[in-house]
C-alpha cells in the first residue's frame, strides 16, 4: 500500500517507473469511501527508490466535490467527471515526473454543472506543482 492519511480512500492508480525511482499517482480523500457526496478529492503522488519506502506528495487543489462512481456505464451524472483521464511519465532528463489529471472544481456550465478540466502537474527539486492548461 502507497497511500497513507490523508488519502486514505485512493482511486485510479497510474505508475512510472525509470532509473530506479517508481511514481505512482492517484486521487486521493480523506473520506471512508467513495460514494461519500461530501468526500474533497486531491491526486497525489507516492514515490519510491528503493522499492520499500513511498514518500506520498499533495499535487494539487481539490480536483473533485462528492461521489467519484466506479460502474462505469451505470453511474449518475456527475460522479464520472473526471474521465479516467491521468497519467504519469518520468522525464529521461531529469529523473522528474509529470502528471496530467482532471480537475472538475474550476469551471460550471451554463446550468451549474461542472465542467472537467485538464491539470497538468510537475515536480521540481522540493515539491510538485500543479496548473491547470
Amino acid at each position: 500500500m502507497v497511500n497513507t492519511a490523508p488519502a486514505s480512500t485512493a482511486l485510479f492508480p497510474w505508475v512510472a517507473a525509470y532509473n530506479g525511482t517508481v511514481d505512482v499517482v492517484y486521487c486521493g480523500t480523506t473520506a471512508s469511501s467513495n460514494n461519500d457526496p461530501a468526500a474533497t478529492w486531491f491526486t497525489y503522488m507516492a514515490e519510491t527508490t528503493d522499492g520499500v519506502n513511498f514518500a506520498q506528495s499533495h499535487v494539487n487543489t481539490a480536483n473533485h466535490l462528492g461521489v467519484i462512481c466506479t460502474g462505469g456505464t451505470s453511474c449518475q451524472p456527475g460522479t464520472r467527471n473526471l474521465l479516467d483521464l491521468f497519467q504519469v511519465a518520468i522525464g529521461p532528463n531529469n529523473d522528474k515526473a509529470g502528471i496530467v489529471y482532471t480537475n472538475d472544481t474550476l469551471m460550471k456550465d451554463s446550468s451549474g454543472n461542472p465542467l472537467p478540466q485538464v491539470g497538468l502537474a510537475r515536480q521540481n527539486e522540493e515539491s510538485v506543482t500543479s496548473r491547470c492548461v
